[in-house]
């Protein structure tokens, strides 16, 4: 389906107010997992919103830019391929319809619901982003382009003025555009190499990496970005910074939850249980979580 994330987060399982009681951390764990999308065509158009300052926030505002990013790419192309005007057109109208169905039900939502800081942040971006999106489509039209502006847009849709001043503007260069989003680490990712395998020494009772991890790859990418973001350095030692320690035992719960663990020891046949997992992380990283992970194990 088109714009199927868009699809999910107004009427299926990514509703950020079916999300609102989840923690934090869970949306930070799942930015972890995300890949970031990238341009093949010069868009027409950007949208410069404030910047996200929760992980919650920074979750919904990456799969919605991911998926405008993905959507305009075959977008663009398929206008590439369109081997004349009527065609072009065609296109064109088959791509209005569904960004102008969320645009109204968009509407809809606001006039109905009344929620908190984070849900109104998200879905207010969205309303911004499928403005633009709208905007970009009718772009490759030169008559339509002419004849609609932000103005119009924004009383049609939603019943309102446009913005002043405005979220949409004219998109920056490419080039430039991917040198301002590169993401700031902590770290350079050239000092940290991810190991996929045991390098401690053995110890009696934990399990060995390729007992316990179900997908290297995966828990590679999340390492990566543990180092990242200061929890671990390059010799994948905690680095004991102030208040990552009950983080970093919320992470384990996350991972956990995510499946990242086998669920049986099957040269042994037995269950690996939650304490394993702790107790794999903690030698693997060099430090001690039993405390707050207990903690939040029996808050959960």
């Amino acid at each position: 389906m088109q714009l199927e994330t868009i699809n999910r987060i107004l009427y299926r399982d990514l509703r950020p107010w079916m999300l609102a009681k989840e923690p934090q951390v869970k949306f930070k764990m799942l930015l972890s997992e995300i890949e970031r999308a990238s341009y093949k065509f010069q868009p027409a158009y950007e949208v410069e919103w404030p910047k996200p300052s929760t992980p919650k926030r920074e979750y919904f505002t990456t799969i919605i830019e991911n998926e405008l990013v993905s959507y305009l790419n075959d977008y663009y192309g398929e206008m590439r391929l369109a081997t004349n005007e009527k065609e072009r057109l065609c296109l064109i109208n088959r791509h209005l319809q569904p960004i102008k169905s969320f645009l109204e039900d968009l509407f809809l939502l606001f006039f109905s619901m009344r929620e908190s800081d984070d849900i109104q942040y998200v879905l207010e971006y969205l309303k911004h982003q499928l403005i633009r999106l709208y905007l970009e489509v009718i772009s490759e039209d030169r008559n339509q382009a002419d004849q609609t502006d932000l103005e119009d847009l924004y009383e049609t849709f939603f019943m309102q003025a446009a913005p002043i001043p405005a979220f949409i503007h004219n998109a920056t260069p490419i080039e430039t555009a991917v040198a301002m989003e590169e993401p700031k680490a902590t770290y350079s990712l050239s000092e940290f190499e991810p190991i996929m395998g045991d390098f401690r020494e053995e110890v009696k009772g934990i399990l060995s990496y390729d007992t316990i991890i179900k997908n290297p790859k995966r828990f590679a990418n999340f390492e990566k970005d543990l180092y990242l973001q200061g929890f671990i350095d390059q010799d994948y030692n905690f680095t004991h910074k102030h208040g990552l320690k009950n983080e970093l035992a919320a992470i384990y719960h996350e991972l956990i939850s995510r499946e990242y663990f086998s669920p049986r020891d099957f040269e042994k046949l037995k269950e690996i249980k939650p304490i394993h997992v702790r107790k794999f992380l903690d030698h693997r990283y060099q430090v001690n979580l039993d405390k707050q992970f207990r903690v939040i194990f029996y808050q959960s």
